[in-house]
């Protein structure tokens, strides 16, 4: 899974995607592959401070950290080997909205 990630980074770079569409489909493709991740917002960035902060607290998916507190070392060597219980991420999304869509038609 997480080869899968790094190859389709590497290809959205070169495509030009932008960079915070890069960055949303990392978080969710770490979150779903259940590995514990620290993201670390900007200070006054309303989106990732209220949006993607929301949305991965609604998975119980990473940890949010301030620049500080991510310069601690023993604080990241103990957010790497803990163990996750994120909710898992859905993937049926593209079958559920075909099936809606076939109601109507």
């Amino acid at each position: 899974m997480l080869t899968a990630l790094a190859s389709r980074t590497t290809a959205a770079l070169g495509s030009g995607e932008s960079a915070a569409a890069i960055r949303q489909r990392s978080r969710a493709l770490v979150t779903a592959a259940r590995r514990p991740f620290i993201y670390v917002p900007l200070r006054h960035h309303f989106e990732q401070n209220f949006h993607v902060r929301h949305r991965l607290e609604r998975y119980g998916a990473g940890r949010c950290m301030t620049y500080e507190e991510v310069s601690d070392r023993d604080v990241l060597a103990e957010e790497i080997g803990r163990e996750v219980s994120y909710r898992r991420v859905e993937t049926d999304g593209a079958s559920r909205a075909a099936a809606l869509l076939a109601e109507l038609l």
